[in-house]
């Protein structure tokens, strides 16, 4: 039989296939987009690579199929908030709390009837970062682990447009196993019949939002139309939403009226005034400065009762700072800690070959740079819960930054609403 008939008889029995399926799940490559049915898939989720196996399941001549967003509307009473360039309709019954780790919102939802809450969170980790649609679905799907008599956790994964937008989108159901809330915080408990409703948004002015709502399976199914608009409503109906202005800052007690100041969540300090402020690179980030000599200043905030202890971020810090000789570098560190009032700092520095975290999940690991100076300190006692501060640069710029961190910046520290 000649190579031709074999191909057109395997595109033919594909075709069958997908017509005896209607449950499919979308996967997007670069090149195409391709419709697999789930008992092509079963197997492949739940693989090491699942994207590579659901795209050789796919076979050729699969159609391709995409969701019109556009078509659809919120239902309901909605307001707008608008995150990282991005405008966004959501319901007034879901509740907004305060984001915790790497989370820029965060909102309750209550189950329509029954018990049960679920919680809708939007992730943005700056521009060009965050990792691909595929690395993040990769990890979604090995946070599951199917329920009983399931052999896959997918339920749908599907791929469309809202203007200039690009969304995919991903549901799974079974045994959830969250990873930690942040560098050093503990890893949640895994949640039977539990559920993920997850779309990424690519296209918008400042970077990529991976949003998802997760909770009780009956909770997350009874939000898919919910879910709908609120995607269908990106960058059209919220894309009016402002954010509301920051609260004036005041003076804190004793300092210098001429220097700039820092309004973080919970805390109030002054920075000199020639260091330029810079736009956060990630949401975990409170604040971020460039200081004359090529050193970095930034702030980080995980939430209320985010980031972990003092020792676990020591410990992370120092794991981050190699000595040229191999040397242990906790020789060779200084810490200090100093009390403002009620307020706490544990200040910690070291020189070495630096090597910063990565950015966000799935993000390229930063490159290794000899000859750094690493500043960090931890503020606790603020309204809001602990501030983890560093600066990192040249060792012989940093070195110079010890008194403005020590004459300045916590003598300023004052706790805030």
């Amino acid at each position: 039989m000649s190579r031709k008939i074999l191909q057109t008889a395997f595109i033919l029995s594909t075709l069958s296939l997908l017509a005896c399926d209607d449950q499919q799940i979308l996967y997007k490559t670069k090149s195409k987009e391709v419709i697999p049915p789930v008992s092509q898939v079963t197997s492949a989720v739940a693989s090491a690579d699942p994207h590579a196996a659901l795209a050789s399941a796919a076979g050729p001549g699969a159609a391709m199929q995409h969701v019109d967003y556009a078509k659809l509307a919120l239902k309901e009473e909605g307001a707008p908030h608008q995150w990282a360039g991005i405008g966004f309709n959501i319901p007034t019954r879901y509740h907004v709390g305060e984001p915790a780790a790497m989370r820029i919102a965060q909102f309750g939802v209550s189950a329509r009837s029954g018990d049960g809450m679920g919680e809708f969170v939007v992730f943005y980790f700056g521009r060009g970062q965050g990792g691909s649609v595929e690395d993040n679905v990769g990890r979604w799907v090995r946070q599951f682990a199917p329920a009983a008599g399931k052999t896959t956790p997918v339920t749908r994964y599907e791929h469309g447009h809202v203007g200039n937008l690009e969304v995919t989108r991903v549901t799974m159901e079974g045994t959830y196993s969250a990873g930690a809330m942040a560098p050093g915080g503990a890893k949640p408990g895994a949640q039977e019949d539990w559920a993920l409703d997850a779309f990424i948004v690519e296209g918008g002015p400042e970077g990529s939002l991976y949003i998802r709502l997760t909770g009780p399976d009956a909770l997350v199914r009874g939000e898919k139309e919910t879910i709908d608009g609120i995607i269908a409503s990106a960058g059209s109906a919220g894309s009016g939403a402002k954010q509301p202005p920051a609260p004036a800052a005041a003076v804190p007690s004793g300092g210098d009226a001429s220097l700039p100041l820092v309004n973080a969540p919970g805390i109030l300090f002054a920075v000199p005034s020639d260091w330029e402020r810079a736009e956060v690179a990630s949401s975990m980030r409170a604040a971020q400065y460039q200081i004359p000599g090529g050193s970095e200043f930034v702030l980080f905030y995980f939430g209320p009762s985010g980031g972990g202890t003092v020792s676990d971020n020591f410990n992370r810090w120092v794991a981050q700072v190699k000595q040229p000789d191999g040397s242990d570098t906790r020789g060779r560190m200084k810490t200090e800690t100093k009390t403002i009032g009620d307020i706490t700092v544990n200040t910690l520095y070291m020189e070495g070959t630096y090597t910063a975290t990565a950015m966000g999940p799935n993000a390229p690991k930063p490159e290794s740079k000899a000859g750094q100076g690493f500043l960090g300190f931890i503020v606790e006692g603020g309204s809001k819960g602990a501030l983890y501060g560093r600066i990192t640069g040249p060792a012989e710029n940093v070195r110079t930054l010890i008194p403005t961190l020590d004459n300045i910046i916590i003598p300023s520290l004052k706790k805030v609403p």
